[in-house]
């Protein structure tokens, strides 16, 4: 979580700092090509030109390399507005000259040194305004909980209450810390946690199965490093599918992946269990679970109408089912569907769990009477998931992902379990369109753990494509 976080942070901003330079690029070649400014000699292009677009693109994707170059996107987490301004002057300096050689070198007109010297005034301008929002905004929207996390500690000593400390206080990060556990604190580590201290190390999970956790950070002393308690702890955060970071010494994983980086100045490893999500592939899956949406409710408006009336005419009670399900990390929201019961369906649940067909903590009968004529027909179709497109485009759902539990599901999950809930949870998956229903309960989450470990964008696509006959065969469904 902690590597994510500044990563995410400098892609956004490098993606915003080149297309800054682009703008400034074209600006300045814009006021050097008015005709007072052709009078003092500032050569520029025509506004609008092909060339002066094609430099334009050029800058963009040079200007970011040119400021990481010169630090310029190292950590804003930890550091000052004063800090950053001499780093973006070098930045852009360099990336001003770099261009003028290049269209000399090329014989470019939309480069000359005035306009080179006007775009870096301009780009200097536009980048110290936008890194000043920045530091102003960011700190803020931590206080109000956006972009924050959650994590617990292991161990009590000095060093792990300053980090954990300044982890929860800096305005750049303002993480919430749950509390600190340890196998051996001193009488004087408990007197200082007070409640803070939540126990030995095996507690963690219980407050996995209580609790949303985002990252487990181990600061022991070195030789507990080496304890059989630490590696079991290491092993646990695994099979849950929650990051760990290490302050310290380095641990074999068979499917964590190390990541060295720098926390708050002392030396860190964090412990990716899912290296292939890269932060572009998940952009671009992000950006693709908006624009699928957003068509499909499109696509899908007219039949919308259709639904709802054939609802309202087959029973009473709302058109719609809200439902709290547990999404990523087991924080919960509000699942959407169309109704496809009656409204007493929930009153009747304990009733029926006798004739329970499913094996696991689910529950499905094939035919369940509180299922309506017309829910039947949605529910073989899936019709009554199309609602969920909303759930996808506020980001609590994916159109691929693991399907979101119910939080009774969870709780009687086993640990291994609930690694299916450290991905967003999504529309489709493997066992939807290979069985659904039909599949019992452990097919199921081998089938959802086989999707986290071998996850692309590719095989989202290919699911995708998948879904649209499942959904006309109507196979597997209840």
């Amino acid at each position: 979580m902690f590597l994510f976080l500044e990563r995410r942070l400098r892609a956004v901003l490098a993606l915003a700092d080149g297309l800054l330079a682009a703008g400034s690029l074209l600006l300045a070649s814009m006021i050097c090509a008015s005709e007072s400014m052709q009078a003092w000699g500032l050569l520029g292009t025509t506004p609008g030109s092909a060339e002066a677009y094609r430099v334009a693109v050029l800058v963009g994707v040079v200007s970011p390399v040119m400021l990481r170059t010169c630090g310029a996107y190292s950590s804003h987490r930890r550091r000052q507005l004063k800090e950053v301004l001499p780093q973006l002057l070098r930045g852009t300096a360099l990336g001003a000259v770099v261009l003028l050689a290049t269209a000399i070198a090329f014989g470019s007109r939309s480069f000359s040194i005035g306009v080179a010297g006007l775009y870096a005034v301009l780009q200097l301008a536009a980048l110290s305004a936008q890194r000043f929002a920045v530091f102003k905004l960011l700190p803020e929207l931590r206080k109000r909980g956006h972009n924050a996390g959650r994590f617990v500690v292991i161990g009590s000593d000095q060093q792990a209450r300053r980090l954990a400390n300044e982890l929860a206080t800096s305005p750049g990060w303002r993480l919430y810390n749950r509390g600190f556990l340890d196998d051996a604190p001193t009488r004087h580590d408990l007197e200082i946690l007070g409640d803070r201290y939540l126990g030995r190390t095996k507690e963690i999970s219980d407050l996995f199965s209580r609790e949303v956790i985002d990252e487990v950070l181990v600061a022991l002393p070195r030789q507990a490093l080496c304890e059989e308690s630490t590696a079991e702890l290491i092993a646990l955060c695994e099979t849950v599918g929650a990051d760990v970071t290490i302050v310290t010494d380095l641990f074999q994983t068979r499917r964590a992946r190390p990541q060295p980086h720098d926390l708050l100045g002392v030396p860190g490893i964090s412990l990716l269990n899912y290296p292939h999500r890269r932060l572009w592939n998940l952009a671009a899956k992000r950006a693709i679970d908006i624009v699928g949406a957003m068509a499909a409710i499109l696509i899908t408006a007219p039949l919308w109408l259709l639904v709802a009336l054939a609802i309202k005419l087959d029973s009473p009670g709302p058109v719609f089912f809200v439902q709290r399900r547990c999404g990523l990390r087991g924080r919960t929201f509000f699942f959407l569907k169309f109704r496809t019961m009656h409204t007493n369906a929930e009153a009747q649940l304990e009733e029926l769990r006798v004739l329970n067909e499913a094996t696991g903590p689910v529950f499905k009968i094939k035919k369940d009477p509180r299922v309506t004529r017309v829910g039947r027909v949605l529910r073989r179709y899936s019709i009554d998931e199309f609602p969920q497109f909303f759930n996808v485009l506020v980001g609590q759902m994916s159109l691929v992902g693991p399907r979101p539990p119910i939080p009774g599901e969870v709780g009687m999950y086993d640990l291994s379990d609930r690694r299916r809930l450290s991905v967003r949870p999504g529309l489709t998956c493997l066992w939807q369109v290979g069985g659904r229903s039909l599949l019992a309960f452990e097919d199921r989450v081998r089938l959802d753990l086989e999707y986290i470990d071998s996850w692309t964008l590719w095989l989202d696509f290919r699911l995708l494509l998948r879904t649209l006959p499942a959904m006309i065969r109507g196979d597997g469904a209840s």
